[in-house]
């Protein structure tokens, strides 16, 4: 295993633990704050249908696949 300290990333805060563990946390792209009060309506609902089982035939990717 390889460690490289101070590498750039683009998803991830990296944080280097005194027992030389690493810990990546995801990076936020927008503020909770800058989420529009109607966007988070239509989130809730979805979550909410889902949760229902009121959801749509999985999708088959198989096409997109490499081979």
């Amino acid at each position: 295993r390889i460690s490289l300290r101070n590498a750039k990333t683009k998803y991830f805060h990296v944080k280097a633990l005194s027992n030389g563990c690493y810990l990546l946390e995801p990076r936020v792209l927008v503020s909770p704050e800058a989420i529009s009060a109607r966007s988070l309506k239509m989130l809730d609902k979805s979550v909410a249908n889902l949760k229902k089982g009121l959801a749509s035939a999985p999708i088959d990717l198989a096409a997109f696949a490499e081979a």
